[in-house]
């Protein structure tokens, strides 16, 4: 029997953008994938990212699989599969939380995932509303609602704009500025995300 032991960053964009590879190729390639990020710290999603895959554990291995797969950003992206992400969809669940927003708000919203701080406490920009497509409806912030990422999905799928601004994480910190200005990042790959 196959077994790899994986791990990879413990942000939650870390393990969205992994799900894909870590599904296509090494549950397929190994009999079992321990998959171990942080001590556990993403269980909580992994348990229903992963739920339709049954050959994979979210813990150390066994001490006899020696062999330790560290994912990089590169791993991700340059597997076919990477924006390929799959699970089993708990429908009756994003009914009830897209039936909560659109009570409250209406049929017609923006989404943004905006904070003020990321895991590591380093102070983030918000958002930048100018940009929005339609500035007089309703803003639902998804960071710290209730219930589970996952189960948003109706509520993404149905909402008038998704603004993010974001290429990479780095980019969302208060040094993009400084980042600029110093040639680290060229100003024309800093991106305003937006889905409509």
């Amino acid at each position: 029997m196959s077994h790899i032991h994986i791990s990879h960053a413990g942000g939650v964009g870390d393990g969205l953008m992994f799900s894909s590879v870590i599904k296509e190729k090494y549950c397929k390639e190994y009999d079992m994938v321990y998959l171990d990020v942080q001590n556990g710290r993403l269980n909580w999603l992994f348990k229903t990212w992963y739920n339709d895959t049954d050959n994979i554990v979210f813990n150390r291995p066994p001490a006899e699989v020696t062999f330790l797969k560290r994912l990089s950003f590169s791993d991700g992206v340059n597997h076919p599969s990477w924006r390929n992400l799959t699970w089993e969809r708990n429908g009756a669940y994003e009914e009830m939380v897209y039936d909560d927003v659109v009570n409250t708000y209406g049929e017609d919203y923006i989404i943004v995932h905006e904070r003020p701080f990321d895991n590591m406490k380093r102070k983030m920009r918000p958002i930048n509303r100018k940009h929005f497509m339609n500035p007089n409806l309703p803003v639902i912030n998804v960071d710290g609602r209730p219930g589970h990422i996952l189960d948003y999905s109706t509520l993404l799928e149905n909402a008038k704009e998704i603004e993010v601004s974001r290429k990479v994480d780095t980019y969302e910190y208060e040094s993009l500025e400084k980042m600029i200005l110093d040639d680290n990042i060229r100003y024309s790959e800093v991106q305003l995300l937006h889905y409509t």
